[in-house]
């Protein structure tokens, strides 16, 4: 199966993005092609909880470091402050990760995510 293409707005093209947009892109090909065609895997959290339970091992362990470096490291462990959510499968191999972030931290990369502004 063919890589599916996806579009990225201008808006979203710096240096910095490009380097996590095709990793994530890359992880999403990879859910595809391990799902087969359908659902499409776009890239919305809730099509990651579609991808089917008894493949979710395997693929965290073909992939886990793509996982981590493409979901867990910018999104994921934000993320994991909501049970039950979608990609919660994708985080659990690293939420000992999750502990080493205070709610401090939490706060600010939220409010950075909001704002639109990333801050180093």
């Amino acid at each position: 199966m063919a890589p599916i293409k996806r579009s990225t707005s201008e808006s979203v093209r710096s240096s910095e993005n490009v380097g996590y947009l095709t990793k994530f892109n890359q992880l999403l090909d990879r859910l595809q092609a391990a799902n087969g065609a359908e659902p499409v895997f776009l890239g919305y959290i809730s099509e990651f909880g579609l991808f089917p339970e008894e493949q979710r091992a395997d693929f965290l362990q073909a992939h886990g470091d793509l996982v981590r470096e493409a979901f867990f490291t910018p999104a994921g462990r934000l993320l994991m402050g909501y049970p039950g959510f979608p990609a919660a499968w994708m985080c659990a191999p690293f939420a000992a990760d999750v502990e080493a972030l205070g709610p401090d931290e939490i706060s600010s990369k939220a409010k950075n995510i909001h704002s639109g502004k990333r801050k180093r």
